[in-house]
């Protein structure tokens, strides 16, 4: 099903982006002198990622019951985050 097929590939990026997410943290604190906003920026990053997994979980929820208008509405809501 292609639902299955989009959903994965929303999920794995989310994967992907966490693990560059770690990987910027851990490279930046082998670093001196990173500025304090760089830090914060990865932080709200974080904050976002959590946000857009838990609507994708829900996201998954209104699939199954066939909730159109609340998929339309979350994979909006998980898009914005991105912008």
């Amino acid at each position: 099903m292609q639902e299955n097929n989009i959903i994965h590939r929303l999920f794995q990026s989310f994967t992907e982006l966490e693990s560059a997410i770690l990987s910027a943290k851990e490279t930046l604190k082998k670093k001196e002198n990173v500025p304090s906003e760089v830090l914060a920026r990865l932080d709200s990053y974080d904050g976002i990622l959590e946000k857009q997994k838990r609507l994708a979980d829900e996201l998954c929820e209104h699939i199954k019951d066939g909730n159109w208008e609340q998929v339309s509405r979350h994979v909006g809501l998980i898009n914005g985050l991105s912008a």
